[in-house]
């Protein structure tokens, strides 16, 4: 087993680097190549039988933050090398087995990565907003140890560097939660600041960025965790880790792009000058993301969020500025500009129309939307941008038929029950005068895949099917849906094992 890391940490020591540039690309590198194509059952034997961790990716084709992944990691000829080390495996989310291996590794949200043992023991959940190095240096630090015992060493403060590293870039918010619920994580964030070697800024800075954008959260909870206000209290000492550098602003972009009303208005007070103090400085580590060349096209999109954020909570009644409109409109732009290839777009486009809907430019957004349109492999995803835009203008019928067409265009398994249920919720949403019929040809649409797919009722697809029913409450009385329920209930039988047992429950509910 200490082969592979010796290699492996090798590999990290020659060649790591921050700068993602299109010439790191070689075109004649092929990632599909790199996956073994047998299987995840075949895959964990063949793992135990070559000494050799298992690399599982659980995504899906149109999934936005998987093609930033792809782009950013999986489309490197290093990863192919890296890969070298491991039996690497891509779950599509759309294939046979995926959603019932959902269930088994408790990977819910795409993307999904893991590290497994040659025994089948997790030993890295993997953040998917990683760049290259940031990757290299997890895997490096994923050693011969499940992630409960790499947790444990950091807490004792017996870990080495590398364990830090890999520590720091752990997807704590895709941990199975009955193993690590929210506050367990929140106690273990909170030993392991204390516990971190000094030297490590840039991990300590996005630990305590994943530790604040927790502590705000479990703050709006009826029974806070014991502990927060003290947390609170250390806010700007722990913020400055953040701030430190245009490194550790880098590393924690995710964290800038996204939370900075959340956790400044639990950390002070709105009206405070301190407050005022810390949104400066939070514009500003926004303004160095989205100057930075070292960081993807999508990330610099992002980077405009926080302005949009900060306006609609200071002023929520309020249109955004023309000032404010032009900066967002053009951060779309130019987004739209530099995302050539085609795992770019995917992840850029949707984003930038959404971010452009937000400041109700959206004239602009629907230009977008509509030329990538014209030009994508996955119509439904846009179409389904174009529907959630009309919505915003209280364009129902053209919301609707938006969404219809997203649904009709839909292609995989899973996906397309996600995009009937999406339709149907929408559907059930709006009130027209064909409703009914169109909520009984929905619902009808959704039991006829879910009972015909071995996996309809598991994993995403039972998540799914919860959405639909409670969305088909409201008709449970209904002659019509009731003999439509009880047609379909019958088909429970055909599956097997948790999908089964979702299924007859799902049917209970409604009849």
């Amino acid at each position: 087993m200490k082969s592979w890391l010796v290699s492996l940490a090798l590999l990290t020591q020659l060649g790591c680097t921050t700068t993602q540039s299109k010439s790191s690309k070689e075109s004649t590198y092929h990632m599909e190549k790199v996956w073994y194509q047998g299987g995840m059952d075949n895959a964990l034997k063949l793992s135990k039988a070559q000494n050799k961790p298992l690399f599982v990716y659980w995504g899906a084709v149109w999934c936005p933050p998987c093609n930033e992944i792809k782009d950013q990691v999986f489309s490197r000829s290093r990863f192919g090398e890296l890969m070298g080390q491991f039996i690497p495996v891509y779950l599509d989310g759309d294939s046979e087995e995926a959603q019932i291996w959902a269930d088994r590794l408790q990977a819910y949200g795409y993307p999904t990565i893991l590290v497994l043992s040659p025994e089948g023991k997790e030993m890295l959940r993997l953040s998917g907003g990683v760049n290259l190095e940031e990757f290299e240096l997890a895997l490096a630090g994923a050693q011969n140890r499940s992630l409960d015992e790499l947790v444990e060493k950091a807490r004792s403060g017996k870990l080495d560097r590398e364990g830090w590293q890999a520590i720091s870039f752990i997807s704590w918010g895709q941990l199975p939660e009955d193993q690590y619920p929210a506050k367990t994580i929140w106690a273990i964030q909170r030993d392991l600041l204390d516990s971190m070697p000094r030297g490590l800024q840039r991990e300590r800075a996005v630990l305590i960025a994943d530790f604040l954008g927790l502590s705000s959260r479990l703050a709006q909870e009826e029974s806070p965790v014991e502990g927060l206000d003290d947390v609170r209290r250390e806010a700007p000492q722990l913020l400055d880790g953040v701030f430190s550098s245009e490194q550790t602003v880098l590393a924690t972009r995710g964290f800038i792009n996204s939370s900075g009303v959340d956790v400044l208005s639990w950390a002070f007070s709105s009206e405070s000058s301190a407050y005022d103090s810390w949104k400066k400085r939070w514009l500003w580590a926004a303004q160095v993301i989205r100057s930075s060349k070292r960081v993807s096209v999508d990330t610099r999109l992002w980077a405009i969020y926080p302005l949009i954020q900060f306006h609609k909570d200071e002023q929520p009644k309020k249109a955004a500025p023309e000032a404010l409109k032009a900066q967002v409109v053009a951060a779309a732009q130019q987004a739209d500009l530099e995302a050539t290839s085609s795992y770019e777009r995917h992840s850029v486009i949707s984003g930038a129309a959404y971010l452009m809907r937000l400041v109700e430019a959206y004239d602009q957004a629907e230009r977008l939307l509509k030329k990538e349109l014209a030009q994508t492999d996955t119509p439904w995803y846009y179409q389904s941008s174009l529907s959630s835009l009309a919505a915003a203008q209280d364009k129902d019928q053209e919301a609707l038929y938006w969404s219809a067409e997203a649904r009709k265009s839909a292609q995989g398994r899973a996906s397309r029950l996600q995009w009937i249920t999406s339709d149907l919720l929408l559907t059930a949403k709006v009130e027209s005068q064909d409703q009914r019929e169109r909520l009984l040809f929905l619902a009808k649409e959704f039991y006829q895949l879910a009972t015909d797919l071995k996996d309809g009722f598991a994993g995403r697809n039972q998540f799914r099917a919860a959405r639909v029913g409670k969305s088909l409450q409201a008709w449970k009385n209904d002659k019509g849906f009731q003999s439509l329920f009880k047609g379909y209930q019958s088909r429970c039988q055909n599956l097997s094992g948790v999908a089964q047992d979702n299924c007859i429950k799902h049917f209970e509910e409604l009849i």
